[in-house]
């Protein structure tokens, strides 16, 4: 029989998720109104809404491309902190700093620098979240050995 994972396991396992989930919860409900919406208000719009959509799929694509890429390297890798863990280390670190720089735009108003800018940070945004939450997905299975433990 599987040793049981211990409380304390299943409680840092979930805080994990903590991080990933508010900044997400976050750059979905703040970023469009920040570029787009905020403008109404009397605020100079950073990017289009066209614009904005277009990017915004353009990040989604790097997200669908990363997804499986990700998740074959971490289930190949080999690291003395295990085949996880490094992943969500540098990937978390960098992906905070990434959600920082979103709502720092170089350039005050509609501007192609702004597009170019949130192509980019979007891209690494997505490809950053992938890198961190593929791995901690994928931690489940390792942590938890018996079915109770992956349920509960």
């Amino acid at each position: 029989m599987a040793k049981q994972l211990p409380f304390w396991g299943k409680l840092v396992y979930g805080v994990g998720s903590g991080g990933f989930g508010l900044i997400d919860r976050v750059f979905i409900t703040y970023l469009m109104y920040y570029y787009v919406i905020k403008p109404i208000r009397g605020d100079e719009p950073l990017v289009s809404a066209f614009a904005f959509g277009i990017i915004m799929f353009l990040g989604r694509v790097v997200d669908a491309i990363a997804d499986p890429v990700i998740a074959r390297w971490s289930d190949n890798f080999n690291s003395p902190l295990g085949r996880r863990t490094p992943f969500m280390l540098w990937s978390g670190i960098l992906y905070v700093a990434v959600f920082i720089a979103l709502f720092y735009p170089p350039v005050a108003g509609i501007s192609m620098i702004n597009n170019i800018y949130l192509t980019v940070l979007l891209g690494l945004y997505f490809l950053l979240f992938t890198a961190y939450v593929c791995p901690y997905l994928a931690l489940l299975p390792e942590l938890a050995r018996s079915n109770r433990d992956r349920v509960d």
